[in-house]
């Protein structure tokens, strides 16, 4: 706690399994290479919301702007369609029955999808935490590759963090 880390701690008593999860809720992220802040989004509801498409494996976590353009420089509701439909693909193609990592009692994952816009060389990141086995993602990347971007001014790079099949740990992260 003194480190202001997640912390999850699995508990055990017989046939019960219990979960204790203190998490921190961070607004600002710190790039460890050059100390520039990022800024996260995290929607503020719980609960499915009547106006935007919800699914019964996959939910987002939140979104984290590593680059954030400036106030104008792209529709937000481009912004937030180019979100949806990138979702949309991923809940499609990830199995709404969880696969069982080998080793582990929890199903739930967590899948990172890192995008940047306009597309450049490596504007497409995709992983799955804590492990990937069992899934096949390389149909997500052609289908993301289809969707319109959204026009902006200036570069927006950003990761998706899905919590499939329940997922409550901790994030992930790109090595």
């Amino acid at each position: 706690m003194a480190n202001t880390q997640d912390i999850v701690v699995n508990l055990e008593d017989g046939a019960n399994r219990m979960r204790f999860h203190l998490k921190w809720e961070k607004t600002v992220y710190h790039n460890p290479l050059d100390e520039q802040e990022w800024q996260a989004y995290t929607p503020s509801t719980s609960g499915p919301r009547p106006d935007r498409p919800s699914y019964p494996h996959i939910e987002v976590g939140q979104i984290v702007f590593l680059v954030q353009p400036p106030s104008g420089h792209c529709d937000v509701h481009d912004l937030v369609a180019y979100f949806d439909r990138v979702v949309e693909i991923m809940a499609g193609i990830v199995p709404i029955t969880p696969i069982p990592v080998e080793g582990s009692s929890d199903l739930g994952r967590q899948l990172l999808i890192e995008l940047e816009i306009p597309k450049c060389e490596g504007w497409l990141k995709l992983a799955m935490y804590p492990s990937m086995d069992g899934l096949s993602l390389g149909e997500a990347m052609p289908k993301i590759t289809q969707v319109p971007q959204p026009s902006t001014l200036s570069t927006i790079k950003f990761q998706i963090f899905l919590n499939v099949w329940g997922y409550q740990g901790s994030s992930g992260h790109f090595s």
